[in-house]
C-alpha cells in the first residue's frame, strides 16, 4: 500500500505505530488523502499570498497563509471514518489543549485525529522547518508524531 511521502518525516517505530491503529487499508487511504488535502491547502495558501502580492516581510506572507491555510483545513473532516481535522490545534506545557496562543504554548496547524484521539499533528512551514531536535520535543509536547509541509521542507 502507497502511503503519503510526508510519512517519511516519521521514525519507523512511529510510522508502525501508526499504521498497527489503523488497521484497515481504506483508513490507510483516508490518511493518505487527508495529508494530501493539507498539502493542496498548503500550496493554495502560500500561492494566494504570493498572487495577492503579499510581501515576505516581518511574516506578513506566512501570516496570510497560515490563515487561508486554517480556513481550509477547518472543512476537512472526513465523516464516517473515524478521522476528524482540528485546524489551529494548541497545547500548553504539559499537552493539554488550550485557547490558541495562551501564554507558553505551542501549536500546530492542523491535529488530525483518530477515534477521538490525536493521531498526527500537521505544520505548515511557510519558512524553514524545524530542527530534528525541536521536532522531537513538540512531538512529546504535543504526545503525537508531527510532519510538516512547505515549500523548503520536503516530504
Amino acid at each position: 500500500m502507497e502511503l503519503s511521502p510526508y510519512l517519511g518525516q516519521l521514525s519507523p517505530s512511529q510510522l508502525q505505530d501508526l499504521l498497527s491503529e489503523l488497521k484497515d487499508g481504506w483508513r490507510v487511504k483516508v490518511l493518505n488523502r487527508i495529508i494530501a488535502d493539507i498539502e493542496t491547502n498548503a500550496a493554495w495558501g502560500i500561492g494566494i499570498a504570493e498572487a495577492e502580492g503579499v510581501p515576505r516581510t516581518q511574516g506578513r506572507l506566512g501570516t496570510f497563509s497560515h490563515q487561508t491555510f486554517e480556513y481550509l483545513n477547518g472543512l476537512l473532516t472526513k465523516l464516517g471514518t473515524g478521522f476528524r481535522v482540528e485546524a489551529e490545534f494548541f497545547v500548553d506545557e504539559k499537552g493539554k489543549q488550550t485557547t490558541r496562543r495562551a501564554p507558553g504554548s505551542v501549536g500546530v496547524d492542523a491535529m488530525i485525529f483518530f477515534r477521538g484521539e490525536r493521531f498526527l499533528g500537521v505544520d505548515l512551514k511557510s519558512g524553514r522547518g524545524w530542527s530534528p531536535a525541536d521536532k522531537a520535543e513538540l512531538e512529546k509536547r504535543f504526545k503525537a508524531p508531527l510532519i510538516q509541509i512547505g515549500p523548503k521542507v520536503s516530504p
